[in-house]
């Protein structure tokens, strides 16, 4: 699996990024988001769409998929297909069902 931050400048990810995942074929989703408050903030500050920013600016391309996560701003407890996994610590990690 590859992690990429979802505050990389969008043009730079889909200009330098994914152009090398897709000649290794190496399979990657993006998760985007509009209701993620640090992503709309660095938007404002960069003034450039983020690789995470959902909406008119959702990073889409060859090799790579993209999926929108909309919460309606729902705890993870109240999303539907999350199951809480125990790691021991707190707090929990959520894993989506298949």
């Amino acid at each position: 699996m590859w992690c990429w931050p979802p505050d990389l400048d969008a043009i730079v990810f889909t200009e330098q990024v994914m152009p090398v995942l897709a000649s290794l074929q190496i399979p990657m989703t993006v998760y985007a988001s509009s209701e993620d408050k640090a992503l709309r903030t660095s938007v404002q500050l960069h003034g450039f769409a983020r690789v995470g920013s959902a909406g008119k600016e959702i990073v889409v391309g060859e090799g790579v998929e993209t999926s929108a996560l909309v919460d309606g701003g729902q705890r993870a407890s109240q999303r539907y297909k999350l199951t809480p996994r125990p790691n021991g610590l707190a707090p929990r990690y959520w894993e989506m069902a298949r």
